[in-house]
C-alpha cells in the first residue's frame, strides 16, 4: 500500500454484506495503514470498527430522549438528528485537516453524499459500489452528478453493477474495475453431506434486510406455491436477517394473508449467519436486484444448491453454470424449482457440489485484497505530483 493513511466513510456499521465485506478489508490493510472510520448511521458493528481504527458516527441515536413528549415527533427528532450530524461532520472535517489523510474509501454509493462534508481536498477518492438500477438513478436524481464528480476511482461488485455505472451513469469504462467480494469467515464442512436425503420438511432459505429489493413478495409467492404442490408437511422457509422495522411489518402482514404462518419462519439479524444457512437445504434468491448477494455466495461455499432470477444483477453472474437461473422474474417458475430439488436428492446434491466448486474457484479473499490494493494504489499515484 503506497498510502499509510486512509479515511474510510461508510453508510452504516450492520451485519449487512457491504458493512462486513468493508470491516475484513480494513483487517488486512491495517497492519500497514493508520485508519480513520466515518459512519453515518453506525449500527452493530461500531466496537469492531473501533478496534480496526478512530471511528466516528455521524447520526447517533439517543440524545432525543431528553426532548418534551410533545415535542419528540419524528419530524422534530429527524430534523435535530440532522443538525447534529452535520456539527459532527464539521468537526470530523477539521480533525481530518490536522490528520492529512493520503486516501478516501467511500464503502458505497450511498455513503457518498456524506463526504462534501468533510471537505476533502486534494485527496484520491476510491468509490465501492454495491448498488445498481434503481437505486444508482435514484441516488442521481438526488445527488445530481456526484458521482461522477467525486471519485477517482470505482469498483464494482459485479459486472451488473459497471454495466449500470457506465450505460446509466456516464462514468467511464476505463475508471471502473470490477471485483467481486469473497466468502466472510471459515466456511462450515459442506452441511448436505450430513443431511438426510429424504429430510421432512427440507428448509428453503432465503436471506437479507427485508427491502423490496429482496423480493420478499417474490419468495413468499413461491412459497405459496410449492406448498400448494407438495404440502405443509414437506417445505419449511426460513428468511434470515429479518428487521422488526416497517419493512418487517409489511413482511409479517404477507405472510399472514398467504396463510403461512405455520410455513415461514422469520430469523432476526445476526453475527453468526453460516449457523442459519447450515439449516438449509436450498437457497431461493428472490431479489428483484442484488449488486452481488453474500449470501448467495455463502450458501453456494457450503455446498446449498441456489435458485436465482437473471434479471437481479449479480446474483445470476455468481450462480451461472452452478445452480438454477430463472430466466424471467416469475415466482411460479422459482416454485417449480424448488419442487424439483425437494423431489430429486441427487440433483440437490450434484448441484450443491457445482455451487461449492464454483465459489473455491472464482471467489477468493487474496485474489480480492490484491485487486483492491492495486485501484488503491492506481489512485494514490494518479495525485502525485509530477
Amino acid at each position: 500500500m503506497q498510502a499509510t493513511r486512509i479515511l474510510v466513510v461508510l453508510h452504516e456499521l450492520t451485519h449487512t454484506g457491504a458493512s462486513r465485506l468493508t470491516l475484513d478489508t480494513l483487517d488486512a490493510l491495517r497492519p500497514g495503514a493508520s485508519l480513520r472510520i466515518v459512519s453515518v448511521e453506525g449500527g452493530a458493528l461500531v466496537d469492531e470498527a473501533r478496534r480496526l481504527g478512530d471511528t466516528v458516527v455521524l447520526r447517533q441515536a439517543g440524545f432525543t430522549r431528553v426532548l418534551p413528549r410533545r415535542l419528540a415527533t419524528w419530524r422534530v427528532v429527524d430534523l435535530l438528528a440532522s443538525v447534529a450530524s452535520r456539527i459532527r461532520g464539521a468537526r470530523e472535517a477539521a480533525a481530518l485537516r490536522r490528520w492529512k489523510p493520503q486516501l478516501a474509501y467511500v464503502s458505497s454509493a450511498t455513503s457518498l453524499s456524506h463526504v462534501p462534508r468533510l471537505r476533502l481536498i486534494d485527496i484520491p477518492i476510491v468509490l465501492q459500489v454495491h448498488e445498481l438500477g434503481s437505486a444508482l438513478e435514484w441516488f442521481e436524481r438526488a445527488n445530481p452528478g456526484l458521482i461522477l464528480s467525486i471519485p477517482d476511482r470505482y469498483v464494482a461488485v459485479s459486472d451488473a453493477v459497471a454495466g449500470d455505472l457506465v450505460n446509466l451513469l456516464g462514468v467511464p469504462s476505463g475508471d471502473v474495475r470490477v471485483i467481486a467480494p469473497y466468502v466472510l469467515g471459515p466456511v462450515p464442512d459442506a452441511t448436505w453431506r450430513d443431511k438426510g436425503a429424504h429430510r421432512v420438511p427440507l428448509v428453503v432459505g432465503g436471506a437479507g434486510n427485508p427491502h423490496w429489493t429482496k423480493g420478499t413478495d417474490l419468495w413468499l409467492l413461491a412459497a405459496r406455491e410449492a406448498v400448494d404442490k407438495l404440502g405443509a408437511d414437506r417445505l419449511r422457509f426460513v428468511w434470515v436477517g429479518y428487521r422488526d422495522n416497517r419493512a418487517g411489518l409489511q413482511f409479517r402482514t404477507m405472510i399472514s394473508k398467504l396463510d403461512l404462518d405455520d410455513v415461514v419462519e422469520l430469523v432476526p439479524e445476526t453475527d453468526r449467519p453460516f449457523d442459519q444457512f447450515a439449516r438449509f437445504d436450498i437457497f431461493a434468491m428472490s431479489s428483484w436486484e442484488d449488486a452481488f448477494g453474500l449470501a448467495v455466495l455463502e450458501t453456494m461455499a457450503m455446498g446449498i444448491p441456489v435458485v436465482c432470477f437473471s434479471r437481479t444483477g449479480g446474483p445470476a453472474e455468481m450462480v451461472d453454470g452452478a445452480g438454477i437461473v430463472i430466466p424471467e422474474m416469475s415466482p411460479g417458475r422459482m416454485a417449480d424449482a424448488i419442487v424439483d430439488l425437494a423431489e430429486s436428492p441427487q440433483k440437490r446434491l450434484r448441484i450443491g457440489s457445482a455451487c461449492a466448486a464454483r465459489v473455491r474457484d472464482r471467489y477468493q479473499r487474496q485474489t480480492y485484497l490484491d485487486a483492491m490494493t492495486e485501484v488503491f494504489d492506481a489512485a494514490v499515484t494518479s495525485h502525485m505530483p509530477t
